[in-house]
Formats: structure tokens, C-alpha cells, sequence
């Protein structure tokens, strides 16, 4: 059916020239003929299967013709009757009639399955397929009913970015889309789980161009914005707040520190990148100021075992520095993993801790001044709709911990380096993320450092672009060591979380 497809484009070919009277669609039309003559595996065309409750719009239709989308029946002796709407489209931007288009729409397939009535469906179906519109369609439908067509093109282009469209491709193959789980392929998956989980938009087409990740017990602030145009190659910028460090095992409150800075989403596509392909930049540069965090810990109390948090103050200072967070595509495969690369770091001044220690008759402060790590990223969808998401980071880091040494004045007499950045551990993250029309909650679990920082979060209330879920962090005792006198115990908090556009 899908070979049949292919067939139908080649056949249309002969339309182009009525089309580019209209407007420039039959330019784009030629690429896309141009791209199946040379990929054989037509990995460039993508389809996507609907039913008429995920369409914007009741029908297609322009001026010469009118195809009504239909509702699943239910006839008198029982049986079962279910349509499905195949669109084939490819997802490249393009100006069209003076507007620039997400993507390119070619056909329009109505799959009728009728069979005996049962729990999972129709039983013993017979299904019949008939196309309703073609790529001249459309283009009319752009001319005489231009609203709608819009509607209809943003909302596959939605669809598109949350994963519901399939390589066409792989369906002639058969694979990969019967394999049991599903190696993500493309930047689909990464922007996706950016835009659910990290509070960064990574989607220029999303329903909002500002979004908002504001998380009660954090601290955390970030403030995104994101078009569905690029600005010499910047598809998406932010800035952003917040407290918390994951290389030194220290949750919301306990690092003494605030971070800051912006955010970039750059292409290296060009003006129309196909942000699904294309290779990119995710960068992230920010700044740290040192900050008393101890003070919030005793003013509200979350050292003691409470309902939101229980936090032992921390012993550790860190320098005020800069930081940058590097996440790229990847260029040449996508099937390779993706990369991210962290640092952090800061000037070696100790000489006003915020935190010090007695030590036989003399006062000792610890400070860690430098952070970094680096780690490679694969996701695995575990069904075709890509309901259910894993993600898997393996890397190492480091970080450093100097000792100081002051007299009974307060002033700095010495200091000495007791861990060194050569001093590298491994780094492993699995995720797990559930995300369907029903619910959205997931679960990630983080091992570094003989640590466990497991992070479980919830959706309990959706409304349109506004979100709240419910979040837990804790973080586990050292294990397989002793530890250390700058460390923490553990800790534990519940925190509420407010997403706008995300």
C-alpha cells in the first residue's frame, strides 16, 4: 500500500505545471521527485495515520471538491466500521504563496476497516483504501480556503515534532517500525523530551512562542521564547535561574550557589532547516554567584523531617565562575548518539566561606571551584505512538575539593588540593517518560559518584498551555565508599512545578 503510494507521486508529476500557475508549491514538489529518484529507501517522505478526533478540521476541500473526515459507526446488525487518514507529507519548510509552511502535504488516503464488532475492534476486517486529495489539491485548498488549510498543515507539523510521523521508508522495509522498540531516529525524540522534561522550549513550533518553567522549591526560573522563523540560524533563546548542582551531589538549597545565564537552539541547516535533521548547537552559558543557601535552610526549617523536605545544610562552598552546557545533533548518522559536554568553573579564592568547620583548634572550610562532565545520549520509543520513552546517558566527570586552613582571626593561612579533577567517575542516567493524551509522568534515575539522585514527577493538572506536576528528589547515602567530611548525608524534597506553552 505504501509502494502504491510512491507510484501515485511519480504519476503526478504530470500536474506540476498547472500547480505553478497558482503558486510555488510545484517547486518544492520537483525536490521531493528529485529526492525519490535518488533515495531508494524514500527516507525523505514521512506518513502519519489519524482519525477524525485529531484533526483540526471536519474535511479537505477547496471550490472543485469536498471530502468530509468520517466518525467510527456502529451499524444495526453490529458491525464495526473505522476510518483512518493516511497523509503523506515531507517535513521540510518552504515558502508557499508568500507564507513559509512547516511542511510539505502530498496525499490524502481514507483506510475504511469494517469486521465484527469486538473489545479490541473489528474482527475478520475488510478494508478498503481510497485517495481523497492529492498535491494539486492542496494547493487549491491553499488558494480558496487558505484558514483552513493553515489549521490543518500546523497541527501535522505538530504532530510531526511529538514523533506520530513515520519515515515512509522504513514502512516499505518493515523496518525498523515493527521492531519492539524503537531507536529514535533524528532530533525528534531529543527536542521532545526537552520540551517535556528540562523546561526549555526546543521546539520552534510549538502552540506558544514564550514559555515559562517555574518550580516552587527550586528556585528554578527559566523564561523561553522560540519562532517559527529562524534568525540567522537561532531557532530558540531563553534565559534562566535557578538553584541546585548535579556534580556534587547537592539538591535545591544545599549548593551555595545561584546560576544564570541564556540559552541558544542554533541550525546549521540553513534558513529552512529541517529541525528534525538538521545538525545543531544546544547551548547553554551561564554564570554562578556565590550565595548563603545555608540561611534559607534554617529560616524555613527544611533541616528538619518535614512534608516538603528534609535537608542536612551543607559543609561545601563553591566559587562564583561561569559555566557552558554544549548538546549537539549528530552530524553524521542518526543513529549515533548525541553529546553533551558540561563545565563549570571558577577562581581559587577562599578567603570568605560562607560555611567553616572546627578542626583541632582551627577552622577549615572546603570549596570545590571546578565541575565537569561529559556524557553520550540515546532514547528508545517502546511503541510507534512513542507513549512511552526511554532515555540513557553513559559518561564521566569530576570535580575538584580544595581545603583551607584559617587562623583565629579569619584570615586564610593555607590551603591544599585533597581531590583532583584527574580523579574521573562514571556517570550513568536512565529515564523513563510516559507521555499520552491521559497523563504525562516519569521517573529518572542518576548514579554518579556512588550516589543515587532518583527524581520522580507526576502531571496533576493541565489546562491548555498551563501545566502543574508534582516533583520528588532524593538523594541517597554513599555507598561502596566511606564518606566524605564535605558531604551531605542525604536528602529529600517535594516540589510543585508550573509550565506555560511547554
Amino acid at each position: 500500500m505504501a509502494c502504491r503510494k510512491i507510484v501515485v507521486l511519480l504519476l503526478m508529476s504530470w500536474s506540476i505545471a498547472s500547480i505553478g500557475r497558482a503558486d510555488s508549491l510545484d517547486i518544492e514538489f520537483k525536490r521531493v521527485l528529485t529526492a525519490v529518484a535518488q533515495d531508494s529507501a524514500y527516507s525523505r517522505l514521512y506518513f502519519m495515520d489519524l482519525k477524525r478526533p485529531n484533526l483540526p478540521i471536519n474535511g479537505l476541500r477547496h471550490k472543485d471538491l469536498e471530502r468530509t473526515f468520517s466518525y467510527d459507526t456502529i451499524s444495526s446488525g453490529g458491525s464495526l466500521r473505522e476510518y483512518v487518514y493516511r497523509f503523506v507529507y515531507v517535513p521540510v519548510r518552504f515558502s508557499f504563496g508568500g507564507v513559509t509552511l512547516p511542511l510539505v502535504p502530498l496525499i490524502a488516503e481514507e483506510m475504511t476497516t469494517e469486521g465484527e464488532r469486538a473489545p479490541q475492534g473489528s474482527v475478520r476486517p475488510v478494508t478498503n483504501n481510497r485517495l481523497i486529495f492529492d498535491l494539486q489539491d492542496f494547493a487549491a485548498m491553499k488558494r480558496d480556503f487558505s484558514p483552513e488549510f493553515m489549521m490543518f498543515v500546523q497541527q501535522l507539523s505538530r504532530y510531526h515534532i511529538e514523533g506520530r510521523g513515520v519515515p515512509l521508508g522504513s514502512k516499505i522495509r518493515g523496518n525498523p517500525i515493527q521492531d519492539t522498540a524503537l531507536i529514535a531516529d533524528g532530533n525528534r525524540d531529543y527536542f521532545r523530551h526537552i520540551r517535556l522534561s528540562n523546561g526549555y522550549v526546543g521546539n520552534p513550533h510549538g502552540d506558544e512562542p514564550i514559555s515559562l518553567d517555574l518550580t516552587w522549591s527550586a528556585l528554578k526560573l527559566s523564561l523561553d521564547f522560540a519562532s517559527e522563523e529562524q534568525w540567522i540560524g537561532v531557532h530558540s533563546f531563553g534565559v534562566e535561574v535557578g538553584v541546585g548542582d548535579r556534580l556534587l551531589s547537592l539538591l535545591s538549597y544545599q549548593s551555595p550557589y545561584i546560576s544564570w545565564g541564556g540559552r541558544l537552539l542554533v541550525f546549521f541547516g540553513g534558513e529552512y532547516a529541517n529541525i528534525d535533521t538538521s545538525f545543531f548547537f544546544d547551548l547553554r552559558i551561564l554564570a554562578r554567584t556565590a550565595v548563603n543557601t545555608n540561611n534559607l535552610i534554617q529560616r524555613w526549617r527544611l533541616d528538619n523531617r518535614g512534608a516538603l523536605a528534609t535537608l542536612q545544610r551543607s559543609v561545601l562552598n563553591v566559587t562564583s565562575g561561569a559555566g557552558v552546557e554544549l548538546r549537539t545533533g549528530r552530524p553524521f548518522s542518526n543513529r549515533l548518539p548525541f553529546f553533551t559536554f558540561y563545565y563549570s568553573g571558577g577562581a581559587t579564592e577562599f578567603e570568605k566561606p560562607f560555611v567553616k568547620l572546627k578542626q583541632r583548634n582551627r577552622d577549615i572550610a572546603y570549596f570545590s571551584t571546578v565541575q565537569w562532565e561529559v556524557y553520550l545520549t540515546h532514547y528508545w520509543n517502546l511503541e510507534r505512538e512513542a507513549h512511552n520513552t526511554i532515555k540513557l546517558d553513559i559518561g564521566a566527570g569530576s570535580y575538584d575539593i580544595w581545603e583551607a586552613v584559617y587562623d583565629t582571626s579569619g584570615k586564610l593561612r593555607s590551603y591544599d588540593q585533597n581531590v583532583l579533577l584527574s580523579a574521573m567517575k562514571p556517570l550513568i542516567v536512565f529515564e523513563y517518560m510516559h507521555d499520552s493524551k491521559a497523563t504525562r509522568f516519569g521517573a529518572t534515575t542518576r548514579f554518579f559518584d556512588n550516589r543515587l539522585i532518583i527524581h520522580p514527577w507526576i502531571k496533576i493538572f493541565r489546562s491548555g498551555p498551563h501545566e502543574i506536576r508534582l516533583e520528588s528528589i532524593w538523594l541517597t547515602r554513599v555507598f561502596g565508599r566511606s564518606p566524605q567530611p564535605w558531604e551531605v548525608e542525604k536528602g529529600s524534597m517535594m516540589q510543585l512545578r508550573y509550565r506555560f506553552g511547554l
